[in-house]
């Protein structure tokens, strides 16, 4: 059996990643040389790739300094929940962010996580320390 082990992600190398992603379509429209109103809908202006970067290096900061719900963090900085949501599942494959507690939110009433990228403040896990390497 193989052991996998995970690294967390840097928030820099992460936001870099994603905001590559954005301009390798917009490189890939221009090679096609498609008229603008011939590409797909899908493709990103250069101004959009770098308003995902900053909406998720803002993201992450706010909950650096912040424990809040996805909701709160919309009503903070702006960001479009849904665009939140998609960030916070990035950031949680990468290590970088965690669910705090579920409770209340002050924003909507409704249950939901409170999420922090500080680790200082994330929830002791020791999953990974179940079974000892030592034989």
């Amino acid at each position: 059996m193989h052991n996998l082990v995970l690294t967390p992600i840097g928030p820099e190398k992460l936001i870099t990643d994603i905001s590559e992603r954005g301009i390798v379509n917009i490189l890939k429209a221009v090679q096609n040389n498609n008229p603008p109103t011939e590409q797909p809908e899908q493709l990103l202006t250069v101004q959009e790739a770098a308003q995902f970067k900053n909406q998720l290096k803002t993201i992450f900061q706010y909950l650096q300094e912040h424990i809040a719900t996805a909701s709160m963090i919309s009503a903070a900085t702006g960001i479009p929940q849904k665009n939140i949501c998609r960030y916070k599942r990035k950031l949680e494959i990468a290590g970088q962010l965690w669910e705090v507690e579920k409770k209340r939110c002050k924003h909507t009433g409704y249950k939901a996580w409170y999420l922090t990228t500080n680790p200082e403040q994330a929830p002791f896990n020791n999953q990974l320390n179940l079974f000892s390497t030592e034989l």
